[in-house]
């Protein structure tokens, strides 16, 4: 008998049926579950001794994966080396909130994990879909409100959320990405089932008080970034098929509305106390 999971995060739910009944690791989901999800995306997964070969037009060749058009919906092939689809691991076949998948059995001897799931999932198109985007970002609680530090890899987003976790007493709840968002005309910060090397990885939606772009530089200084300077340095960091016209359009939008709303400082900075000082004369201005 097949059991269904559901989990939510950032507007969306997920309704998941793996094959053969298993009872798969919620590991990083595992904050996310809940016990019931109304109208959600339904995921089943099926074992197969071979995937089903493309039948539509080639959208997209990347380089661990490849998507197609296919029948009312996508079908896109995972962890599919150069991109041809004789290489996949999965199929997934996505029409509107239906999503089937197919696991090469060879590929998956030990079972489906939560990994196999979320890679399945297509979360930056699910979310682009309910006025959300994917921000590779450091997000932290302070009090109920919530900043992000989004920066080229290996900038120092974590650093500069440990150093507000240690002179402000903030709370981190993701260390590596964030869904950014807005609802009924308010942006939420929220957190997802990604979180990295970090772990990181808590289920929260909060009021989102400030974008933060860091640079490294030898002393401490906050300006306030506007239009298309400000627009850039976060566009830097979404994730976004950009192979989809109507994905891009999206977050593109998002972004923009977002950006009415909610301030943008470049962070240029030491990794020490004086940027939190710095930031935070910053964000009370």
């Amino acid at each position: 008998m097949s059991m269904e999971k559901y989990y939510s995060f950032a507007g969306i739910s997920l309704a998941v049926t793996a094959p053969k009944g298993e009872d798969f690791p919620d590991d990083v989901l595992a904050p996310f579950r809940v016990a019931s999800a109304e109208d959600p995306h339904r995921f089943l997964f099926q074992y197969t001794q071979q995937l089903t070969p493309p039948e539509g037009k080639l959208l997209a060749k990347l380089p661990d994966g490849a998507v197609y058009k296919a029948e009312q919906g996508q079908q896109r092939y995972v962890h599919a080396k150069e991109g041809l689809w004789e290489n996949a691991a999965m199929c997934c076949f996505h029409r509107g909130k239906d999503h089937f998948v197919e696991l090469l059995q060879t590929r998956f001897p030990t079972g489906m994990t939560a990994k196999t799931l979320l890679n399945a999932c297509a979360a930056e198109h699910l979310l682009a879909q309910a006025e959300g985007f994917v921000l590779h970002c450091s997000l932290i609680d302070i009090g109920g409100s919530t900043v992000v530090f989004t920066a080229p890899s290996g900038t120092g987003k974590s650093t500069q959320a440990a150093l507000w976790e240690k002179h402000r007493s903030a709370r981190i709840c993701n260390g590596d990405r964030a869904c950014l968002r807005l609802t009924e005309g308010n942006a939420l910060a929220e957190g997802i089932p990604f979180s990295g090397s970090s772990r990181i990885c808590e289920s929260c939606s909060l009021p989102l008080s400030a974008i933060v772009y860091l640079t490294q530089a030898p002393q401490t200084r906050c300006t306030r970034l506007t239009g298309a300077a400000a627009f850039a340095r976060v566009w830097e960091g979404i994730s976004v098929n950009t192979w989809d016209r109507h994905d891009l359009e999206a977050v593109s939008h998002t972004l923009e509305q977002l950006l009415n709303a909610v301030p943008v400082y470049q962070l240029d900075c030491t990794p020490d106390e004086s940027a939190v000082t710095a930031l935070w004369q910053c964000i009370r201005k």
